[in-house]
């Protein structure tokens, strides 16, 4: 644990449970999914349809 154990004392006299593992084996045992095109493009239309949201109530304003 080295320069990390001070911390890990304080997280469990704060009530945490700390559990230290090996990050390369952590990172490895996640399934990566790729992006599909239309989850790419989510965010552009979610962002698309505030901005319209906006502009439409801004003219009702007037």
């Amino acid at each position: 644990m080295g320069n990390s154990q001070w911390f890990v004392q304080l997280l469990e006299r704060l009530g945490h449970e700390v559990r230290i593992g090996d990050a390369a084996q952590i990172r490895a045992s996640y399934v990566r999914r790729q992006k599909t095109e239309k989850q790419r493009h989510i965010p552009i239309k979610a962002t698309a349809l505030f901005i319209i949201e906006v502009r439409l109530a801004e003219q009702a304003d007037k």
